[in-house]
Formats: structure tokens, C-alpha cells, sequence
């Protein structure tokens, strides 16, 4: 049963219609849309990441301390970072992935991404959820005119 629901949640993400899925006991509970972490940050406030299974596109170490600070269960990912596979593994999270990368790379495609390069070096969850939500209104005052 929960393979047919990761399969329905995999189609959902490579069909465009979602960034990343929540699923709890076997079943698909919220979609959530929306680039980079902001999704995940938003399932974390939410209160949707407790005990749930999270079907994710790119998942890098800011998403998965997220997931740990709002107690995932478990987690698929179509790319993970080797960052995030460390911090799972310390963390006693299963994962499960289809590729592994060095690092998550920014949407220039010429370097780290700005969430991984803003947690490289934290390891509080909380001082993450800060740390990015100041990065990503850093960003977007950055990118208006």
C-alpha cells in the first residue's frame, strides 16, 4: 500500500503538480507547490510534518533539518544531497533516493545552493529555520527593483 502511495506521490512531483508530498499512514495527506524550501517551511508551520512520510524533488541538509525539526518519519527523495544523507543518518531518519548529489546546486547552475551554503555549518534546527527564512527575505528584497 504505502509503495502505491510514494508511486502516486512520485507522479504528482515529476508531473510538475507538486514540489513535495506528505503522506501519513498510507496515505497522500497535503501537495504542497512553491521553489526551493519554502514549501518544506511551510509544511514544518503547518504543523503536516509530524510523524509523516515527506516524497520530495531535491532535498538538501536545510530540507531535511527541517523535516527533523518537524519530526518526519521517513523520507524519498528524487535527488538528496550528501549533506542531508549525513544529517538523516545522524538523525535516525530513513531515506530513500534515486540520485546523489555532492551538493544541491543553485538555480544559476554554477554553485552551491544559497539554503545549503546558509546551514552548511549549523547544527540546531531551530537556528536553521531562522537562518533561512532570513536568507530567503534577503533573496527576495535582493531580487526586486
Amino acid at each position: 500500500m504505502m509503495e502505491q502511495t510514494v508511486a502516486s506521490a512520485l507522479r504528482l512531483l515529476r508531473d510538475g503538480q507538486a514540489a513535495c508530498v506528505v503522506l501519513r499512514d498510507g496515505e497522500l495527506v497535503r501537495a504542497e507547490t512553491g521553489r526551493g524550501v519554502t514549501p518544506m517551511i511551510r509544511l514544518y508551520e503547518d504543523g503536516a510534518l509530524q510523524g509523516a512520510y515527506v516524497v520530495d524533488k531535491i532535498v538538501g541538509k536545510a530540507a531535511a533539518m527541517l523535516m527533523t525539526l518537524g519530526g518526519v518519519s521517513g523520507c524519498y527523495a528524487l535527488t538528496v544531497s550528501r549533506a542531508a544523507l549525513g544529517w538523516f543518518s545522524g538523525h535516525g531518519i530513513p531515506v530513500e533516493y534515486e540520485v546523489c548529489a555532492e551538493y544541491i546546486v543553485n538555480r544559476t547552475g554554477d554553485g552551491i545552493c544559497p539554503m545549503e551554503q546558509t546551514v552548511k555549518e549549523l547544527t540546531d534546527p531551530s537556528e536553521a529555520l531562522t537562518a533561512l527564512k532570513q536568507k530567503i527575505a534577503e533573496l527576495r528584497k535582493g531580487s526586486k527593483p
